[in-house]
């Protein structure tokens, strides 16, 4: 073997045994045996490469004047600041979309698992909201009358359980006499499954003698879907049996298994616009009653409202002298809490 060095290269040549035998020469063959200094040659060889190790998990920071920027609208929990801010970064500092999403990204699953530890702490008591609405109206000319609406409407949000409670008087008396009372109140827990499905029951109470019934009780569960929740949109679909017993004004009391089908559905157009819409139905073998309302929230300051509503309600077997159908526009009063 014959080997060449050069500048921290060695180069090695292999020469058979049989070759060195076939040189008579024992000084020859010492020689072939021997490493050839002097035929060394040198050979230019570049330094291996410096491997430079990135951090892919952690992105580039943001200058320190847009980080005080981002970590301020976090802080204040509001998400059209975060939002803004986080636009107004990724547009003006260059490859920064990384760095403001992920800081966006932990602040929201903070929040989640913080809303979840809560929910999941509250007692039946505990976290209700709602709203107080009242309207009124007055008319003078050839009939004198002068009517009172007020509703409640009190809903909570839980880790499962989701409650609704409503409740709804109207009242009017035209040139003395009693012209409209109505009253209707319910109670509404559903239980929500993983996804959008949930479970609900439903007990609620009505009264409209002008619609032939002193009072109606109904009784229904069944289950619910929610095809569409987001921070602009809610949609609830719900469907089940229902038990009704209505003590009629001119007639005996009636008992009917029946269909109850119903949606809601909220539409928040803007900062100081929501849009509203509830409906119902119970179908039964005598009867066929619908209700649904429309309304249009405009916030006026602080935690009031003005609601422009609309109402309709249908009923198949009125009384004689009185219709199927009864609508009512109003404009009322709304207080949140």
């Amino acid at each position: 073997m014959r080997s060449l060095t050069a500048s921290g290269l060695a180069l090695a040549v292999f020469v058979p045994v049989s070759t060195l035998a076939q040189v008579p020469d024992p000084a020859a063959q010492a020689a072939l045996a021997q490493p050839v200094a002097a035929a060394a040659t040198t050979i230019p060889v570049a330094a291996p490469p410096q491997l430079v190790l990135l951090d892919l998990d952690t992105p580039p920071p943001l200058p320190p004047d847009m980080q005080k920027m981002l970590d301020a609208a976090i802080a204040s929990g509001s998400k059209k600041d975060i939002d803004t801010i986080a636009r107004y970064i990724v547009k003006i500092v260059p490859n920064s979309a990384v760095t403001v999403n992920l800081a966006v990204a932990e602040h929201e699953k903070a929040e989640n698992e913080a809303r979840h530890d809560q929910l999941a702490s509250l007692d039946f008591f505990d976290a209700w909201k709602g709203e107080g609405q009242l309207g009124a109206s007055q008319s003078t000319g050839n009939s004198s009358a002068v009517g009172i609406d007020a509703g409640l409407a009190l809903h909570k949000e839980g880790l499962r359980w989701r409650h609704k409670l409503l409740a709804h008087a109207d009242y009017q008396r035209t040139d003395g006499l009693i012209s409209r009372n109505q009253l209707r109140a319910s109670y509404e827990p559903n239980y929500k499954f993983d996804g959008n499905l949930f479970a609900f029951g439903l007990a609620q109470v009505e009264r409209d003698p002008f619609t032939g019934f002193d009072a109606r009780y109904s009784l229904s569960g069944g289950l619910g879907y929610t095809p569409v929740r987001s921070r602009a949109m809610e949609l609830d679909i719900k469907a089940g049996p229902a038990w009704r017993q209505t003590d009629y004004v001119a007639a005996p009391t009636d008992a009917q298994l029946s269909l109850l089908a119903g949606a809601s559905y909220k539409w928040r157009m803007s900062g100081t616009l929501t849009f509203t819409q509830t409906a119902d139905a119970v179908i039964d073998s005598r009867d066929k009653t619908i209700h649904a309302l429309s309304a249009l929230d405009s916030k006026l300051g602080g935690k009031f409202s003005a609601r422009l509503s609309w109402q309709y309600n249908f009923e198949s077997d009125p009384p004689p002298g009185t219709r199927g159908v009864d609508t009512l526009s109003r404009v009322s009063l709304v207080y949140g809490f």
